[in-house]
């Protein structure tokens, strides 16, 4: 078998540690320091986040509670408004509906 060729087996296996080495090497020196520092940015932006997210709890809570107080006080000064509003409207209808009568 041409792999186990004795005369080129050792031409094989030096130019498999050489070009294996190199690729380790640039990888150790360049791919590998580019890689953690995405890490260290990303787990530092992680825990950015994660602070503000508990602030936007907060923030979230707050604003729940002064847009139910709002709702509560504006159908407080509409309800009385649309009672009356419904009155004059029945009256109205009272009205309308004797003057037809009166016509006929």
């Amino acid at each position: 078998m041409p792999q186990f060729d004795k005369i080129t087996f050792f031409n094989q296996i030096f130019w498999l540690f050489i070009f294996f080495s190199g690729f380790y090497l640039i990888s150790l020196k360049v791919f590998l320091p580019k890689l953690s520092s995405v890490l260290k940015a990303r787990t530092k932006k992680l825990q950015k986040g994660s602070d503000g997210l508990t602030s936007f709890n907060d923030e979230l809570k707050d604003v729940n509670v002064s847009f139910n107080s709002s709702i509560e006080e504006m159908s407080a000064v509409v309800k009385p408004l649309f009672q009356i509003l419904k009155i004059k409207l029945i009256l109205g209808l009272i009205l309308q509906l004797k003057l037809s009568i009166k016509i006929t």
